[in-house]
């Protein structure tokens, strides 16, 4: 099981809410030249997370005060477990805000995320990821899923946005909304709607019966 965590199992996306809050500069000009696909995330990440020149700490209030998961996930969460189902996080996010949120919340889930380092300049990262041949994600999902497909495992892929195109449609069972449900939609490509994770959990109690 890969799930994206950004939007999908956080109820709005993180990172953006961060660079929005504290960014010192023109992270809006770098937002509309990726959705024009003009810079790939790998590039827009970097240049948007500089700028942020808030520490750890005030990052983290902001987090704890104003971000929430989706309430139904440690039901989903357990609902795997009991069926030694793994589940493993990919994300574009940062790892310093997951992490402080699973943790919060009382989640104990893997995950494959960015690494984000503070430092006087503002946050630098370091991906997750090589980004295969395309270099368009600073953490390639593709390439992680392709990675478990490997070892001969069926995938289940749920997601929400842009960063989940390339993977989903590689996956066995998907689940999906916002702009990945428009998108497979688009592409004819069988999926599951849902809008939180007990969806999800009733449609897999079918399936898997």
């Amino acid at each position: 099981m890969l799930t994206d965590f950004d939007g999908t199992i956080s109820e709005v996306d993180v990172a953006y809410s961060i660079v929005k809050e504290f960014s010192t500069g023109d992270w809006k000009g770098l937002e509309r030249k990726y959705q024009t696909g003009e810079i790939t995330s790998r590039q827009e990440l970097p240049e948007q997370f500089i700028l942020v020149k808030a520490s750890k700490a005030q990052i983290l209030d902001f987090v704890d005060k104003n971000m929430r998961l989706d309430a139904t996930f440690s039901e989903f969460k357990r609902f795997c477990d009991a069926r030694s189902i793994p589940v493993l996080v990919v994300s574009e996010g940062l790892d310093f805000y997951i992490h402080f949120m699973f943790e919060k919340y009382g989640v104990d889930v893997d995950v494959l995320v960015n690494s984000a380092r503070f430092t006087s300049e503002g946050l630098k990262l370091e991906f997750q990821s090589t980004g295969l041949d395309c270099e368009k994600c600073g953490n390639c999902k593709l390439e992680h899923l392709q990675t478990i497909k490997g070892q001969g495992k069926k995938i289940i892929y749920i997601g929400d946005g842009s960063s989940d195109f390339c993977a989903a449609k590689e996956a066995d069972i998907i689940f999906a909304k916002r702009k990945l449900a428009i998108h497979l939609d688009d592409e004819n490509i069988e999926h599951f709607k849902y809008e939180k994770f007990d969806d999800i959990v009733r449609i897999l109690e079918g399936l898997l019966e």
